[in-house]
C-alpha cells in the first residue's frame, strides 16, 4: 500500500483568483473572469457527475438572463423557453394569476433546470482553457486578509497540494468552508426571517394547464406547482406551522391550511424524480415529502395535481 502523502509534493502555484465550489455561482464567477483575461482556478469537492446531477433550482430570473446575455454567454449556457411573466399563486384552494412584469425591454427569465445550466457553464468554462478541478478535498483557506491568501487542498489520489492567489471567491453556499473561514469581525451578515418553510417535491407531472397558460407558477399555502420542463413540475407546499428543520418522511395529499381534506382529488399520481425540503413541520394533514434534496428517487409517490 502507498504510504499516505502528508506534505506538499510540489511548490504552490499561483493565480489571480480561487473559486471555491463549481455550483452556479462558482462557475458563472469562472467564466467571467475568464473572458475578462483573468486567470482563475475552481476547486469542487464532488464529482463532476455528482455536480451535472444535483437537482435545485429550475429558473434563470430575468437579471441573470440579462447579464448572461450582455456577457455573450446566454446562447451557451441557457436552454429551455422564456418565461411568459405570469405567476400563479394558490392560496386556500384558490388560484390567481399575477404578472411579474417590470415593464422594461430586454431578455426574460428562462425555464432552465439548474443541472443544465451547470453542465453548460462547467462546457464554456472548459472550452475556453478554464482550470476545473473536482473531487478535492480538506480544503483551507488561509491568511485571507493578507496579500497572498493560500488554499491548500488535497487531491482524490491523496497528494496535498497549495496554491497561492491574490482573491478567494467563495461560492460553495451559506455551510461551506469560504464562510467558515472569514475571520471574526471580518464578515458583515444582515439577516432577515420571512417565516416561511417549503416542502418540495420534484415530479413527472406535467405542468397543469391555466387562462393565459403560465409556463411558471409559484404559491403561497399550501401548494405551488412550478413547471420545469413540459414533463415535470416542482410541487411545494407551506405548511401552516413554522417548522423546526429536520428531516422527515410522509406521503398523501396536500390539504387546505388547518383542515385534514385535500384540497382536490389528484387526478393521477405523478412518480417522485427527487424531493427536498427547507425545512420540516407538523400539519393537520399528510404532505408527500422527504428529507433532503440528495434523497434518491423514490418510486411512487402520491401528490395531489390536476392535470
Amino acid at each position: 500500500m502507498a504510504a499516505e502523502h502528508t506534505e506538499l509534493q510540489e511548490s504552490p502555484e499561483y493565480t489571480t483568483v480561487a473559486v471555491i465550489g463549481a455550483g452556479p455561482a462558482g462557475l458563472t464567477v469562472a467564466n467571467l473572469l475568464r473572458r475578462s483575461g483573468i486567470d482563475c482556478v475552481v476547486l469542487e469537492r464532488r464529482s463532476r457527475e455528482r455536480v451535472a446531477q444535483r437537482q435545485r433550482a429550475g429558473i434563470v430570473e430575468t437579471r441573470a438572463v440579462r447579464m448572461f446575455d450582455s456577457w455573450g454567454l446566454a446562447d451557451q449556457v441557457l436552454d429551455g423557453p422564456p418565461s411568459d411573466g405570469l405567476l400563479e399563486f394558490r392560496m386556500d384552494g384558490e388560484s390567481h394569476l399575477v404578472s411579474d412584469d417590470d415593464g422594461s425591454d430586454g431578455p426574460r427569465a428562462r425555464l432552465c433546470p439548474q443541472q443544465v445550466l451547470v453542465q453548460r457553464l462547467t462546457a464554456a468554462y472548459l472550452a475556453d482553457g478554464g482550470d476545473l478541478r473536482f473531487e478535492v478535498a480538506d480544503i483551507s483557506l488561509d491568511d485571507l486578509v493578507g496579500d497572498r491568501p493560500t488554499v491548500r487542498y488535497r487531491t482524490a489520489d491523496g497528494t496535498l497540494r497549495a496554491i497561492t492567489c491574490a482573491f478567494v471567491a467563495g461560492c460553495d453556499g451559506d455551510h461551506g468552508i469560504s464562510r467558515a473561514a472569514v475571520p471574526n469581525g471580518v464578515l458583515t451578515t444582515h439577516t432577515f426571517d420571512h417565516g416561511i418553510g417549503w416542502l418540495t417535491v420534484l415530479a413527472d407531472a406535467p405542468p397543469r394547464p391555466a387562462p393565459s397558460s403560465p409556463s411558471v407558477r409559484t404559491a403561497s399555502p399550501p401548494t405551488s406547482p412550478a413547471a420545469r420542463t413540459p414533463a415535470v413540475t416542482t410541487f411545494s407546499a407551506h405548511p401552516t406551522t413554522i417548522p423546526t428543520p429536520g428531516p422527515i418522511a410522509a406521503s398523501g395529499r396536500p390539504c387546505a391550511p388547518g383542515s385534514p381534506t385535500p384540497l382536490s382529488s389528484p387526478a393521477r399520481s405523478p412518480t417522485a424524480k427527487s424531493s427536498g425540503s427547507e425545512a420540516s413541520s407538523t400539519t393537520p394533514c399528510s404532505t408527500a415529502a422527504s428529507s433532503s434534496s440528495a434523497t434518491p428517487p423514490t418510486s411512487s409517490l402520491p401528490w395531489a395535481a390536476k392535470a
